[in-house]
This record gives structure tokens, sequence and C-alpha cells, in this order.
């Protein structure tokens, strides 16, 4: 009768423990929940304010679209060191100033492997722009194009 009681008390608990679960899941959307990132995160609007108030002596905006692209499109002020799955040194990107990556992606996937990737080969300084491009587009923030 015991064993029977606690079986049915945990086959409860389990019910309720999973319907829990699918109320959070519908109240969110059944969206993932959002991942920590390993490298602190700016917003858009913090960048742009940075921007604005010629604040950005110690920050280098690195996009890491390909070339093609950021030449048609990129933040004001930001140089170009394309997403690849393996960075070869040498580097030309400073050591002392943070380094504030974005990518056309929404997760700031591209811009946490280049990070990665330049962690190993000495960088501390790091960043990543939440949302990376297409957030500072919906923002409606500006962008440029090579030459400008």
């Amino acid at each position: 009768m015991i064993a029977r009681t606690l079986i049915t008390r945990s086959s409860l608990l389990i019910w309720v423990i999973a319907f829990g679960s699918l109320v959070s899941s519908a109240r969110n959307g059944w969206a993932e929940p959002k991942r920590e990132s390993r490298y602190p995160l700016m917003t858009g609007e913090e960048l742009k304010r940075l921007i604005d108030s010629k604040a950005t002596q110690d920050i280098v905006i690195v996009d890491t679209q390909p070339s093609e692209y950021f030449a048609e499109a990129h933040i004001p002020g930001a140089v170009n060191l394309p997403y690849t799955d393996r960075i070869t040194p040498p580097v030309n990107l400073p050591r002392t100033k943070t380094l504030l990556l974005y990518c056309p992606c929404q997760n700031e996937e591209e811009s946490t492997e280049m990070a990665i990737q330049l962690e190993k080969l000495g960088y501390r300084k790091l960043k990543l722009l939440q949302g990376g491009l297409p957030k500072w587009r919906e923002l409606k923030y500006p962008t440029a194009k090579s030459g400008e």
C-alpha cells in the first residue's frame, strides 16, 4: 500500500512539473530560453549613445560579415574581420582596446565564435553587440558603406 501511494504521488509530481513547464513555454510563445553569453553584451542603444557622444575611443567595433556585405552596409566606424572558422595570425586589431564584435545574425552566433578564436590568440577585452546587425537595423540606426 505504501509503495502504491509513493508511486501515485511521484506520478502526480512528474505530471505537475511537466505541465508547469508546458504552461511556462506557452507563456513565452514556445520560445527557447535565451542562453547566457560567455562574453558581455552591449545593446544597440548603448552603442548608439557611445557613437553619438563620440565616446568610442576605447572600443573597436568589429563587423564579422563577408567583406562584400561589409562594403554595402555596416555600423559607422566599424572595421571588418570576416567570419572564418579559423583566424590565422597576425590579426590587425589592438589588444589594449575593447573589441565589440557583431555579426549579421540575431543571436550572436558568428560573433561569439570569432570572440572565442580571438581569445585563444590572447585578446581579453571582448564584447558582443546584442542582436547584431539585424537589431541595429530594427532600431533604424544608420549604416555606412565602404568609402563613405
